[in-house]
């Protein structure tokens, strides 16, 4: 396959089970439909669901110049908060430009902005109770693990003279 923004060679690379197609020029990389099924299905991160694209009257959606990898029709570009995404409409993969998962993950954790700090508190505590009484523990503990990154992201949108204290600790 070809990549979609410089036509340099796609290369498959595994994400925690997760197949993707990565392009080593332009570092941009797809991700095909059946992949992100296995990606919302994961255990990991089932427990967070967010609606990231909610409101129709934020998303613009207009054709992209670039091509599918799979079958070189036109994607669309999708534009939500100021994440664009190229979309193929008919195999609903999605093309990730460098930079762009985080514009996500800054979109998610922006849509958990209504979650107080406590909130992630208790979730932690949950996952971690969970981390001694489930059968897959590994997996628990990866909860707790997001959950903590997530709860440090609220204290530094909040508290950023705290953040500043608590990111110059040894």
């Amino acid at each position: 396959m070809k990549c979609p923004n410089c036509q340099n060679e796609l290369h498959e690379v595994n994400l925690k089970d997760i197949a993707t197609w990565h392009c080593a020029n332009c570092l941009g990389f797809l991700v095909e439909h059946d992949q992100l099924e296995k990606f919302h299905k994961n255990p990991s991160f089932n427990w967070l669901d967010v609606e990231l694209w909610d409101d129709p009257e934020k998303l613009k959606i207009s054709l992209s110049a670039r091509l599918c990898p799979t079958d070189e029709m036109p994607m669309y570009g999708t534009t939500y908060a100021g994440v664009m995404l190229d979309i193929c409409l008919a195999h609903r993969n999605i093309w990730f430009d460098e930079g762009e998962i985080s514009k996500v993950k800054a979109l998610i954790i922006s849509r958990l902005g209504d979650k107080t700090f406590s909130d992630f508190m208790k979730k932690a505590a949950e996952e971690l109770g969970e981390v001694f009484t489930e059968s897959r523990p590994s997996e628990e503990l990866k909860h707790f693990w997001i959950v903590l990154d997530l709860a440090s992201h609220r204290i530094a949108a909040h508290f950023p003279l705290i953040a500043q204290l608590i990111s110059q600790l040894p």
